[in-house]
């Protein structure tokens, strides 16, 4: 069509633009694409990975964790041990201490 930015094989609808300006859809392709997933459970205290990558263990990362209360970091630390397999979940206790966090539902 006349007047269109486009020689029909290129049509500026991407990730990231000419300019390198990102597209506003690259911030959601980058969350649905993330090679590793978690799932919290505040009342056991618990984590679960879950491993995305299709060949990769997770031993090659460093998983650190942090408990903040209005905006203050109130207790973090680093979990050990995370070797998920390719396509595999791990389920860890996250080691706090009681009495930094006190969670409520909402």
């Amino acid at each position: 069509a006349s007047g269109t930015p486009s020689d029909l094989n290129f049509c500026i609808n991407g990730l990231v633009q000419p300019d390198r300006r990102a597209s506003p859809h690259l911030f959601e392709a980058k969350k649905v694409m993330q090679p590793v997933t978690f799932q919290a459970d505040l009342e056991q205290g618990t984590v679960t990975i879950q491993n995305r990558y299709d060949f990769l263990t997770l031993d090659h990362l460093d998983f650190v964790w942090q408990i903040s209360v209005n905006g203050m970091i109130v207790e973090t630390g680093k979990l050990e041990g995370i070797n998920a397999q390719a396509h595999c979940a791990q389920t860890v206790q996250v080691p706090t201490k009681s009495s930094s966090c006190k969670c409520q539902r909402l």
